[in-house]
């Protein structure tokens, strides 16, 4: 950390947990990215579901908080500020757009599972972490529980393998992350359009809750 900070660039730190997050502060981070067990890739291990931990990660700091985990859409972003967020982090949908470099077939598996069918990995390894679901996957989860050492469960873990899948497509010979947000994802837009569409929405938000609750909120 000193030797980012001393280059002059901002720091943001992901973390799944309060004391992560008061850790990261008295280091110096300028944010923290409060990630919920709902996330894409590793997510800690405290499995708290991002509702609960981003209001407790920013009672906890006087850094900005970010909110990631589960949001996908302008709802999820009006939540996440409601929740005393200065913003959110998305993984799983940004993977899901035109400039994304992840292969075709992993961006239709995004748009084509459903928030039930994601898998948690490398939990023996003490970082779990949230993927989508294939014939690997089911593999490793196995391999898992049949006591294999830690060097054995890394090595089917390495970066090529998630590669393999992610950049190359073979999903079957590899794993991908992805989040519960998967059930939210419907298409795959360009980046412009995904967030033209996610402000339109939120601001249809604040919108109805002015009008059904005498909110007079503007985003």
């Amino acid at each position: 950390m000193d030797r980012v900070k001393k280059r002059g660039a901002k720091l943001l730190v992901l973390v799944a947990g309060v004391r992560a997050a008061q850790k990261a502060e008295s280091l110096g981070a300028d944010v923290v990215i409060a990630v919920g067990q709902e996330g894409g890739g590793h997510i800690g291990r405290d499995d708290v579901g991002t509702m609960v931990l981003t209001p407790r990660v920013v009672d906890s700091v006087k850094i900005p908080v970010v909110a990631s985990g589960g949001i996908a859409d302008g709802r999820g972003l009006v939540a996440a500020l409601a929740l005393g967020a200065s913003g959110i982090e998305m993984g799983t949908r940004f993977v899901a757009t035109v400039e994304s470099p992840a292969h075709a077939k992993y961006k239709a598996a995004l748009v084509s599972e459903s928030e039930q069918n994601t898998r948690i990995i490398e939990r023996p390894l003490g970082r779990p972490g949230r993927v989508l679901p294939s014939s690997y996957v089911e593999q490793l989860l196995i391999d898992e529980k049949s006591g294999l050492s830690p060097d054995q469960l890394l090595a089917r873990v390495v970066g090529d393998v998630n590669r393999n899948a992610a950049i190359g497509g073979d999903l079957d010979r590899g794993f991908v992350w992805g989040g519960q947000a998967v059930g939210l994802i419907q298409d795959i837009p360009t980046v412009q359009e995904l967030v033209s569409t996610m402000v339109a929405e939120a601001q249809a938000v604040l919108t109805h809750l002015a009008g059904t609750t005498g909110f007079d909120g503007e985003f």
